[in-house]
């Protein structure tokens, strides 16, 4: 996907998102068929139901298949030393 699409003013719209999320879960690619769902979030594409609904059941897929991973974040404080588990399906595409 192109990274600078603000800046050539190239934005994805409904067709291109499902033949891009279709083509990549056919592939066994979840982490870019979850970026493309990402970018339909953050434009907040609403208006196609076929579109929210691959974009719902790609991110369930990529959650599935990494739910068992967890990023262990170290938090230093002056007193302690606390661990936290951050689980979230963006932390997981990233």
């Amino acid at each position: 996907m192109l990274k600078l699409k603000y800046k050539y003013g190239i934005f994805i719209d409904s067709y291109t998102a499902n033949m891009l999320m279709d083509f990549y879960i056919k592939n066994k690619n979840l982490k870019k068929a979850a970026l493309v769902a990402h970018e339909i979030m953050l434009q907040e594409m609403s208006d196609n139901e076929l579109t929210l609904s691959a974009s719902l059941f790609t991110c369930m897929k990529y959650f599935d298949e990494h739910r068992n991973d967890q990023e262990v974040l170290e938090e230093t404080k002056e007193d302690s030393d606390e661990k936290k588990v951050i689980k979230s399906l963006f932390n997981l595409i990233s």
